[in-house]
Parts: C-alpha cells; sequence; structure tokens
C-alpha cells in the first residue's frame, strides 16, 4: 500500500504532544486523539497525533495527522504556563 505524498511529508515533520491543565478547544476531523489523564493531574489532558508547522513569537503552529490544506483547521497553541509543548522526531525516510 503506497503512501499519498502529502500524507508521507506530513508524518516526516516533528511529533507534538501537548499536555494541558485546562481542556483546550481543538476538534475537528481528523483531530488529535484526545487523554484525560485523570484528576489531581497538574498537566491533566494530552493531545497527540500532531504534527509541528512551525514556532513563532511562542505560539505553536500545529496539524493533526491526516491534515488536508484545503478544508482542515491549523490549531494555535500559545506557549504559557498551562500547557507543556514536548516535540519528537517525525517518521523518517528508509532511503
Amino acid at each position: 500500500m503506497s503512501v499519498p505524498h502529502c500524507f508521507g511529508a506530513q508524518i516526516r515533520r516533528t511529533a507534538v504532544v501537548v499536555l494541558s491543565t485546562d481542556r483546550l478547544s481543538i476538534s475537528g476531523s481528523p483531530g488529535p486523539l484526545v487523554e484525560d489523564l485523570g484528576k489531581g493531574r497538574h498537566y491533566r489532558y494530552r493531545y497527540s497525533r500532531l504534527r509541528l508547522l512551525v514556532e513563532r513569537d511562542q505560539r505553536y503552529y500545529l496539524l493533526p495527522l491526516g491534515w488536508r490544506h484545503r478544508t482542515d483547521p491549523t490549531y494555535v497553541i500559545a506557549d504559557d504556563d498551562s500547557v507543556r509543548v514536548e516535540l519528537f522526531p517525525g517518521t523518517q525516510s528508509s532511503r
């Protein structure tokens, strides 16, 4: 099964996990995977399956996996004390 070129480029982007003290207003289809880590945790909500588009002026512009440029939103996350943004290498090409 071949991977469409645009999706292949997307999964090679930097992977992002966002941890948040409060539920964020990010949704849609495709959207991130949202996990409630439980009451009593400082960062209660975990958002994954995101890729970094760009970081500028203490804001992260994120795309969900499966993002389509004509129809899907770009999520903007402000870097402040209520969120923790973790960056990971995207999937690397096997060439």
